[in-house]
């Protein structure tokens, strides 16, 4: 008997199930016993595929909204970008009123006092050649 591999992925099973289906008529004469069977598998079938179509274009239907969300989403970041720097521009980038529009300031630098440089060890400067 030839090794028949097992169908693994939907498409698989429902090319082997419609080959079934297909090919039952021709022996239904001898076997009238599985006409309302083979009914009932015709129209389970029908049904899977219909399913089966139906998910495809919800795919298609979500991939579609998924790609509209993010070039929305991108137009939004660009638009938001125009506007942070308009109102930055207007109050100034460190200005506590961007505060108000959810806007954090850029922080102003703290400079360190800076301390009269050291000079480094070892070397003789004219206050100390004296």
């Amino acid at each position: 008997m030839p090794d028949v591999p097992i169908p693994r992925s939907l498409a698989d099973r429902l090319k082997k199930w419609e080959q079934l289906r297909d090919k039952v008529p021709t022996v239904l004469e001898q076997t009238p016993h599985l006409r309302e069977e083979h009914a009932n598998f015709d129209q389970a079938l029908k049904q899977l595929v219909l399913f089966e179509h139906e998910q495809e274009a919800a795919t298609a239907r979500l991939r579609e909204a998924t790609r509209l969300r993010d070039e929305q989403d991108n137009r939004v970041r660009l638009l938001n970008n125009r506007l942070v720097a308009g109102l930055q521009a207007h109050f100034g980038p460190e200005s506590e009123r961007l505060i108000e529009f959810a806007i954090p300031p850029r922080r102003r630098r703290r400079r360190r006092k800076s301390e009269l440089p050291q000079p480094p060890t070892g070397v003789k400067t004219r206050e100390s050649a004296n």
